[in-house]
């Protein structure tokens, strides 16, 4: 496709079909107009979105040299982005069960409810 945005003449301009709206990534436009992608997340830059993501947000110079922002869904207008919600933190859970245990260092006991059917000698280890 050209620069233009424009299929050529045979050329079909298919749409992701599932993309996903974002605010981490902004469209912004260099002095001489060549459109670029700002990663708000990790402040970094590209040419081109990652596969299957389509930006909220537009960048624009005002008249008087100042950057606003557009949102290509709802078409407001701000001067501030607002905030990146926090990545939610999920926490790992240990392993669980008689073989974690034992791997653990812990002992069966007869009020842990963990049956031991292997002795503990028996089970190997490989480590690399």
């Amino acid at each position: 496709m050209p620069k233009g945005g424009k299929p050529r003449h045979g050329e079909k301009l298919i749409p992701y079909l599932f993309a996903v709206l974002t605010e981490v990534w902004v469209e912004l436009k260099t002095d001489d107009g060549r459109i670029y992608f700002w990663n708000r997340h990790d402040n970094s830059r590209a040419w081109s979105l990652p596969e299957g993501e389509e930006v909220k947000w537009i960048g624009e110079k005002s008249p008087d040299g100042r950057t606003y922002y557009w949102s290509r869904k709802s078409k407001e207008t701000v001067w501030v982005l607002p905030p990146l919600e926090e990545p939610k933190e999920t926490k790992e859970e240990p392993p669980k069960g008689a073989l974690a245990s034992l791997l653990r260092g812990e002992k069966p006991g007869k009020d842990s409810g963990t049956k031991v059917l292997l002795e503990p000698a028996s089970v190997c280890l490989f480590l690399q």
